[in-house]
């Protein structure tokens, strides 16, 4: 089992790489599968963690507009009208310093490196290159504004101030850390003054600022452009600067070349060292940066919330922007209410938590998807505490949404950690960028994106994909197709041996328990190696529950069967090969009577009752994987009548194997005796029939008896590949409509919706005039594409998992009602209830 299993998971990775819809050509990146091992786990993902920048946008900055000394400017007065910012500096005073000092800050406080293009090229403007977006982002915008980066070298930067060139002395640089949360440069201008700049996220600027009245209201201003920007989508920075003496500067440069050079926690001494000097700020302004969202990132995320799945986004920027980005991916919708955290003390955390669980106990009725938390980075490091957490993950786990703002990595880490420990559910995390691998690493499944920000995530990551769209497929089809062949793999992997090795016991009863086999040693050793090795391997490589297309579509599907591993089906299965080995061994032996079975009167032995048995195993276990095929290829009719037509050859050929080689002896001869016995062609037709007669009576009712919404979507699934496979062969025509008969069909359908009092929207589904029909067809008529009617259903999804079946719907859906015969009866009408789906047999 254990070999099969790696053998199915390594081929199910390959058909992950091999699938080139998740090609995409911007990054010219395939869907990688890193590790064979969690192929089924892609099947029973119930919390995803991903990250905003690069995983739901796409990580290209732009310059969207920014605030400086106390005055907004937007995209209109930067980029598209006269230039407000440049007119204000050149009208001097202290506005025009800030202005000023604020775009040699964009300029001057990075870590990009420039490239030039060479004349053969046709020379144009410096290209930048930078680990972060972000800092492309800014340093374009300042060269958009009249004061472009030019050179760099490890000792100065040199930058075109309005056609001027600047050149300023790097005497330090404090690079941005997840903890620092801000970069800063201390650089000689070019008058001799040394200047610290620094940019960062506001709440750790804020702190740092100097305490007068003028800072307190310039901050005041600053952070109500801030929530306007926020509040656009847009991502914040905001710059500070200082001016310090050369005493100043020479103090602190020992203190900081000492903490540089220390082998112990030199990381901590120099964040100890960069506070000394990164105090008393003079607020500049801020910066506001637009990051567009993927391709079908809202409808991706649409689906998964459809699939059951919570999503969680973890993300660094400010609560207004992960709430407005929020918006615009569809993760949150206006029904929904926000449940915010934002306290500034454990108690207080505690009780806001407290509150948002008894308000949220007090609506069950409610379902989970008009509910979302969002909580800041700040308020999390309470949530996370052990008296709190447990409170904290009860009441994310009522929301379908919860985002998280400011967060550190480490922070992202732990919040996966906890879910995935505490809940026992399988959780996936995916991000793009060097500060989402712990997230990555500490959930079940690690996804990584390979984008702007290098490839540390896809390269720790489980599986890499090139943009998070391609998750639907990932999860819907080969997560949920790998679930579903493991599961059925391994149940038939214990079924297939009890069916073979429970016998023993059976004859035991009649060898006066002597130990005393009934089948041949060397058969019992190949019964796994050749006979029955074929079987599971194509459950588990071909096996497909629902096409690729109905899986995209119906994302619903994706949990109807997550939970099909468990116990009830492994003894379902246990009761049903302990039932098949009783009725293999009894009707066998029933058969085989005295052991004259040979018209000459002669008996057989042990061996010869036992390769009877044997033969009739190998047929019903070949025919059981047949049954439990849904989805037949050229493998799985050549594992069934392969395995069992391989069973006749190796009997013949090792009944006289012993003539040429010393193997074999007690079987000598044995296939003459077994296929002269007129006894076993008979039991070959009887006792598998018999045995398998319930499992046929099973299947049979299944359908109409037992109708589930998985037998509803299967069978809709196969009718309509069979559909595909008429038409394709079909002349299209505008005569087709009359001659198919189709008008008719349509009244008897209309006639049979009228009788079943469906409600009111499956009528107008049906409510078609003959005039409309003959009007939309035309040279290139298409049944399915004329009778497509949309209906949009509001309905809400119950929050008990155990009520399918009429209760689990697909939330606006389109009805599809097509027409294939013109002989209509109404056991032929398959009505999909709850999913507006009707296909006409």
């Amino acid at each position: 089992l254990t070999v099969t299993l790696e053998v199915v998971r390594f081929i199910q990775a390959l058909f992950i790489n091999w699938d080139l819809d998740m090609y995409h050509p911007e990054t010219d990146t395939f869907a990688t599968a890193r590790t064979s091992n969690l192929n089924e786990e892609l099947g029973q993902v119930r919390y995803i963690f991903s990250d905003k920048t690069g995983t739901l946008t796409r990580n290209i900055m732009e310059f969207r507009g920014c605030s400086v000394s106390g005055a907004i400017y937007h995209p209109d007065d930067l980029i598209y009208g006269q230039n407000e910012l440049l007119i204000n500096l050149e009208k001097g005073g202290d506005s025009a310093r800030d202005i000023r000092h604020f775009l040699i800050l964009l300029s001057v406080c990075h870590t990009i490196i420039p490239e030039y293009p060479s004349e053969d090229d046709g020379g144009g403007e410096t290209i930048y290159h930078a680990s972060s977006p972000d800092e492309i982002a800014l340093v374009s915008g300042a060269r958009s504004l009249g004061y472009a980066f030019e050179k760099r070298t490890p000792t100065w930067v040199e930058i075109k101030a309005l056609g001027r060139t600047d050149r300023y002395e790097l005497l330090n640089t404090l690079e941005f850390t997840s903890t620092r949360k801000r970069m800063s440069v201390v650089v000689r201008s070019p008058n001799g003054n040394i200047k610290v700049y620094c940019k960062g996220a506001d709440s750790v600027i804020f702190e740092r600022l100097k305490r007068d009245r003028a800072t307190e209201v310039m901050r005041r201003r600053t952070d109500t452009h801030l929530h306007q920007f926020s509040t656009s989508g847009l991502r914040t920075l905001c710059c500070a600067m200082r001016e310090i003496s050369e005493e100043e500067y020479n103090e602190w440069q020992v203190i900081y070349k000492k903490a540089s050079t220390e082998l112990h926690e030199r990381e901590k001494r120099v964040e100890e060292a960069a506070e000394l000097i990164e105090k008393d700020l003079h607020l500049l302004g801020a910066t506001a940066i637009e990051d567009k969202l993927q391709e079908k990132v809202p409808e991706t995320i649409d689906a998964l919330l459809k699939a059951g799945i919570s999503i969680w986004v973890l993300t660094g920027d400010k609560q207004e922007t992960a709430i407005n980005i929020g918006y615009s991916c569809r993760l949150l919708n206006p029904t929904m209410e926000l449940l915010t955290i934002n306290k500034d003390s454990k108690d207080e955390t505690w009780d806001c938590i407290v509150e948002y669980i008894s308000k949220s106990d007090a609506t069950a009725t409610r379902s989970k998807q008009h509910m979302a938390v969002v909580i800041d980075g700040a308020t999390l490091k309470y949530a996370l505490h052990p008296d709190v957490s447990e409170d904290f993950l009860a009441l994310c786990c009522r929301c379908k949404a919860v985002i998280v703002c400011r967060a550190s990595p480490m922070q992202k880490a732990e919040i996966v950690e906890l879910v995935t420990e505490q809940t026992g559910d399988i959780t996936l995390a995916i991000g793009d960028g060097a500060n989402d691998v712990a997230m990555i690493q500490k959930a079940h499944v690690g996804i990584g994106i390979s984008g702007q920000e290098g490839l540390q995530a896809a390269l720790a990551s489980d599986y890499a994909i090139a943009q998070f769209r391609f998750l639907t497929k990932l999860l819907f089809v080969h997560g949920a197709w790998n679930y579903d062949r493991m599961t059925k793999l391994i149940f038939y992997s214990f079924y297939k041996n009890i069916c073979l090795y429970i016998i023993e016991l059976w004859f035991a009863i009649y060898s006066g328990w002597s130990g005393q086999i009934i089948f041949e040693r060397w058969t019992i050793g190949f019964y796994n190696m050749f006979f029955t090795c074929a079987q599971p391997i194509a459950i588990g490589v071909c096996e497909r529950h629902y096409s690729a297309e109905t899986r995209l579509k119906y994302p619903i599907l994706y949990k109807l069967n997550q939970d099909s591993f468990n116990l009830k089906s492994f003894f379902l299965w246990i009761a049903n090969s302990l039932m098949h080995s009783i009725c293999l061994f009894w009707l066998s032996f029933f058969l085989y009577g005295s052991g004259v079975v040979w018209s000459h009167g002669k008996e057989g032995g042990y061996l010869v009752l036992g390769n009877f048995i044997y033969t009739y195993v190998v047929v019903v276990v070949s025919l059981k994987s047949g049954l439990e095929t849904r989805t037949w290829t050229f493998f799985s009719h050549v594992s069934i009548w392969g395995s069992i037509l391989l069973w006749f050859v190796f009997l013949i050929l090792y009944s006289y194997a012993y003539v040429y080689f010393p193997v074999g002896q007690e079987m000598l001869g044995i296939a003459g005796l077994v296929f002269s016995s007129p006894v076993f062609w008979v039991g070959l037709v009887v006792v598998p029939t018999a045995t398998l007669l319930p499992d046929f009576v099973w299947k049979a009712m299944e359908v109409p008896e037992f109708e589930t919404l998985n037998v509803k979507m299967r069978s809709f699934d196969e009718e309509k590949g069979k559909l595909r496979k008429q038409r394709r062969s079909h002349k299209k025509g505008s005569e087709d409509l009359h001659n198919l008969g189709v008008l008719q069909a349509i009244d008897r359908v209309r006639n049979f919706f009228a009788a079943k009092e469906i409600g009111n929207n499956k009528q107008q589904a049906g409510a078609m005039t003959e005039a409309d029909m003959r009007n939309s067809s035309g040279d290139t008529f298409n049944p399915e594409d004329l009778l497509n009617l949309q209906v949009n259903e509001d309905q809400d999804e119950q929050d008990d998992e155990s009520s399918l079946g009429r209760e689990e719907n697909l939330n606006q859906m389109g009805t599809a009602l097509v027409v294939r015969s013109i002989h209509v009866r109404k056991e032929e009408v398959l009505y999909l209830d709850g999913l507006d789906e009707i296909e006409i047999g």
